[in-house]
């Protein structure tokens, strides 16, 4: 533990270490909140030995596990949360500082670890949140004639920044001449007001996906369920059946006759598999034979 000559514990580089974990976490919530996690232990390490006070100690507690919260949630960045662990850790900084000089100012100091104070609410409101998981939304990003060569931010340098706030790819559109033209496509917890202020050259936008998996799900229990629940099927219900198993067959085996023979071959007329609208009747005879 680093000491002064005067005896006192000099807290000066726990200070240093937490605010800038504190600014880190604005443009890298994850680093920052790593960051911030070594840091308030490490200060934890050098006050507990000449810090008797048990509602510092509860509250140090509290910040360390609402620090975790967020860590286990994805490290999503929130203002509001921001705003309390500055004051916080500033409230923790003056008590640990103060107690070294006798009772009387640590007693003058016990209204900063009030629970009343609105950064404790915060923390314990979301340290006491044990059961929080990452929820992902999905973003889409375009980027706009970006310069192949003399771009100082190339496709790579996006890649790897919005790496760090999730699961990200990038889809080519168009090279015109010395320019890209693509979408990084992004799977985050940050909210879509961050991205747009962490990068704004990109033009955001929430994803709204044709929920392929739902649609799959809800075919599955359309085909199955009847089978062991009801013999008869309602016409409206049958033709809803029909209608999706038709979607799904077209999108899953469709495909360009022509596509099955070498392109060179020119004498093969182009011919289209499901081409035609499949009617109810023939859907509902094909599902008979397979249900035998």
């Amino acid at each position: 533990m680093v000491r002064l000559d005067n005896g006192l514990t000099d807290l000066s580089l726990s200070v240093s270490q937490v605010e800038i974990a504190l600014r880190d976490y604005a443009c890298s919530p994850q680093f920052g909140l790593e960051k911030l996690r070594l840091a308030l232990l490490s200060m934890q390490k050098n006050t507990n030995l000449n810090t008797s006070n048990n509602a510092y100690h509860d509250r140090f507690s509290s910040f360390l596990d609402a620090v975790d919260g967020l860590l286990a949630s994805g490290s999503p960045y929130s203002e509001y949360y921001h705003t309390a662990f500055f004051s916080a850790a500033d409230a923790l900084f003056q008590v640990a500082i103060g107690s070294q000089f006798g009772s009387d100012r640590t007693l003058q100091l016990d209204h900063l670890l009030s629970l009343e104070r609105s950064c404790w609410v915060a923390i314990l409101s979301l340290s006491s949140d044990k059961t929080r998981s990452p929820m992902y939304v999905d973003y889409e990003a375009r980027l706009v004639e970006v310069s192949v060569s003399t771009d100082p931010i190339s496709v790579d340098v996006y890649l790897e920044a919005l790496s760090s706030s999730g699961r990200v790819s990038f889809q080519l559109d168009a090279i015109k001449g010395a320019f890209l033209e693509g979408r990084f496509l992004l799977a985050s917890v940050q909210s879509l007001s961050w991205l747009q202020a962490r990068f704004p050259l990109l033009q955001w936008q929430q994803a709204f996906g044709n929920n392929e998996e739902e649609s799959l799900k809800e075919l599955c229990k359309l085909n199955f369920l009847p089978l062991f629940q009801n013999v008869s099927l309602k016409k409206d219900y049958r033709n809803r059946l029909l209608g999706l198993s038709e979607d799904r067959l077209k999108t899953l085996f469709y495909q360009m006759f022509g596509s099955l023979f070498p392109s060179d071959l020119f004498n093969v007329e182009q011919r289209r598999c499901f081409s035609r609208q499949l009617s109810p009747k023939l859907l509902s005879s094909f599902f008979v034979l397979l249900w035998i």
